[in-house]
């Protein structure tokens, strides 16, 4: 595992409603203290910006910083295709919350904007969690891959450990989905679902800061797996997913 690169792909920066709050000096710092070398970064849920606003804030501040990586996150509700062909061409992603904006991630007037983001070439990092909502179950959001099979579409929070979603994407052969391994899963089923699906699948995402960078990382690094598919998770898997 010497030398590996580390990508963290689930960050937020910005000032959230909920009173959590990280700035990119904050996350960097942490970045150096840990040896991460590279971090997706988008917009929390803000109390004083809108996603959009705040995502191009992000985007013209680490601009020139190759260690943070800017996903766009935008309210579907607000967002026209052709507006986001152009926008994407200034971020390496896309990251959606189909709780936080509201809205039915399988509603077909939704699916011009998933075409765009497959053309772009670009992944889909989606917030995943049951809440005993239909809009934010990974069991519904992965149906998503089918439609797209060229998007790369990526589950946060490990689908929500949620077995039917990985037998789902075996049975269809779903080569185009991912999970980040941020908050809810455990080590036992990383290694699992590693052995399952292929650990090309898996990457390490730390979601802070609602969890701990550290914490999250220290996860991975005690994951009882070979050293090669330890560093696909830890940085491999995304920088291949990232074009970078």
């Amino acid at each position: 595992m010497s030398g590996a690169m580390i990508i963290d792909f689930h960050t937020h920066i910005g000032h959230s409603h909920d009173g959590s709050e990280q700035t990119i000096p904050e996350l960097e710092s942490n970045m150096k203290k840990l040896g991460i070398d590279k971090s997706v970064v988008f917009s929390i849920d803000d109390k004083d910006m809108s996603r959009e606003e705040l995502s191009f804030k992000i985007m013209e501040d680490v601009r020139g910083d190759d260690s943070l990586i800017p996903f766009f996150r935008f309210d579907p509700k607000k967002m026209k295709a052709e507006n986001l062909e152009r926008i994407l061409k200034d971020f390496h992603g896309v990251k959606l919350h189909s709780r936080a904006e509201d809205f039915n991630p399988l509603d077909k007037k939704f699916f011009p904007l998933y075409e765009a983001i497959e053309k772009s070439g670009k992944p889909l990092l989606f917030h995943t969690k049951k809440y005993h909502l239909k809009q934010t179950d990974p069991a519904e959001i992965v149906r998503i891959a089918e439609e797209f099979p060229k998007l790369k579409l990526v589950l946060a929070h490990f689908a929500g450990s949620q077995p039917l979603v990985f037998n789902y994407v075996e049975k269809n052969g779903l080569g185009n989905v991912y999970f980040d391994t941020s908050v809810n899963c455990t080590q036992f089923y990383i290694r699992s679902i590693g052995e399952k699906l292929g650990f090309d699948r898996i990457l390490f995402g730390s979601d802070c800061p609602y969890s701990d960078q550290e914490v999250e990382l220290l996860k991975i690094k005690k994951l009882e797996i070979g050293d090669d598919d330890k560093n696909k998770i830890l940085g491999l898997n995304a920088k291949k997913l990232l074009n970078l």
